[in-house]
């Protein structure tokens, strides 16, 4: 099974008003990565202590979790200006989505461009 980190955009149809709230902010946050300061951030120094944490955690999370949801989830980090985790939301919900998100609520990534930056991190899932 292989495992991808991406900051795509994707316009979905929400089904509930949390659900639509994450959904504005998981796009408005993946604009924020797309130039700039945002961009250098999360291509850089995000990206590289994300991907150093990320395959022992997912495998963990995936042991402990049971069954992923199929397609993978969606994350949304919101970061003190120190890069300490100051909120983490995901969608859909699963098990292994809650146990990565839980995870990653302890970490302390490189400091962001701005206090209160928030980072889209879709995972996804793949038989290939």
């Amino acid at each position: 099974m292989a495992f991808s980190l991406a900051a795509g955009v994707l316009f979905a149809v929400a089904g509930s008003a949390e659900e639509a709230d994450f959904i504005v902010r998981l796009n408005e946050a993946r604009e924020a990565v797309f130039s700039g300061p945002g961009k250098a951030y999360f291509d850089g120094p995000f990206s590289k202590s994300f991907y150093a944490r990320y395959p022992a955690r997912l495998s963990q999370c995936l042991k402990s979790g049971g069954v992923a949801e199929p397609a993978g989830f969606d994350m949304l980090l919101k970061l003190a200006g120190d890069g300490s985790v100051e909120a983490a939301q995901v969608n859909p919900h699963s098990p292994v989505a809650t146990c990565y998100r839980d995870l990653t609520k302890k970490d302390v990534f490189p400091p962001p461009p701005s206090p209160g930056f928030w980072v889209p991190v879709s995972i996804r899932f793949s038989t290939e």
